[in-house]
């Protein structure tokens, strides 16, 4: 799906669930691609680069700001459905002036009211309310297109575990 008919999607995507997930990378201190879902596009998920493994923008930037101006847009007309709110919201907004949502569902926040003792991983919520294959082993640090690659998989698959936690 072209960039274009993304921002199309979430431009018309209004009190529905949104699904969101980023993935950072630690050594170039960016977001690497931000996954989303929806309710009426699940099971399709998609993951839209923000940069490369090579440190380039992943879109133009004219491009890009149509996505983050369409991404603000739906953040704050859906429940946002996030593993670490805390987090990945902290990122989004403070580094990169995504609006902050209105509504917000943590699955991280919901299993630990749930399992208090339990550690507060997507892994762990993974294991414990779905029966979807352990994929967290394959995270990767980008360093080249396949791990890239591999990355955006595994971005994917976190945002269609959330539907299932």
């Amino acid at each position: 799906m072209k960039l274009k008919d993304v921002i199309a999607l979430l431009d018309a995507t209004k009190d529905e669930d949104l699904y969101l997930d980023i993935e950072t990378s630690p050594a170039y201190r960016s977001i690497m691609c931000i996954g989303f879902a929806t309710t009426k596009s699940f099971p399709s998920v998609f993951v839209i680069p923000v940069y490369l493994y090579n440190g380039r923008r992943a879109y133009p930037i004219k491009d890009f700001c149509f996505f983050h101006r369409a991404l603000s847009r739906a953040l704050q007309r859906n429940t946002v459905v996030i593993h670490n709110s805390s987090f990945d919201l902290l990122i989004l907004h403070a580094f990169y002036k995504f609006h902050l949502p209105y509504k917000v569902y943590d699955t991280m926040l919901a299993g630990h009211r749930c399992y208090p003792e339990a550690e507060k991983s997507l892994s762990h919520n993974l294991v414990a309310w779905t029966e979807l294959p352990y994929h967290k082993i394959n995270s990767v640090e980008t360093f080249n297109a396949t791990q890239q690659t591999t990355m955006w998989d595994y971005n994917a698959r976190d945002v269609y575990c959330l539907k299932y936690i």
